[in-house]
């Protein structure tokens, strides 16, 4: 099971200060009820849109510089992940196509990145 920090709310809700690496459908600021340790409802979204970038052995450095650029370049950011994984989120508003083309750019056509 995957650890994430969060900060304790008044209401017995958690906000993640940070996206998590293997979870899927949460996101950084997400405002979420939790049951022993476990999220078991998003209550509040922050609308930032989750990435994962699955990274072969050996791969990372270049392409995370490059994800932090290019996501920047449409308010996203790059939080780090674990070693094969690299996590990132970017503002909704940005728009799919956005999102698209700047992981794209970033990626390429890097053998064995998904």
């Amino acid at each position: 099971m995957e650890e994430v920090a969060v900060e304790r709310l008044p209401n017995g809700t958690v906000r993640l200060l940070a996206t998590p690496a293997v979870a899927d459908g949460v996101a950084l600021g997400d405002v979420a009820e939790v049951d022993d340790g476990r999220i078991v409802k998003i209550v509040a979204r922050t609308g930032l849109l989750e990435i994962q970038v699955y990274l072969p052995a050996g791969r990372g450095g270049d392409l995370l510089e490059e994800l932090r650029s290019r996501l920047g370049e449409i308010g996203g950011a790059v939080q780090g992940g674990q070693p094969r994984v690299i996590v990132c989120h970017v503002p909704v508003e940005a728009g799919f196509a956005a999102v698209e083309a700047a992981v794209t750019a970033a990626i390429g056509r890097a053998e064995g990145v998904e």
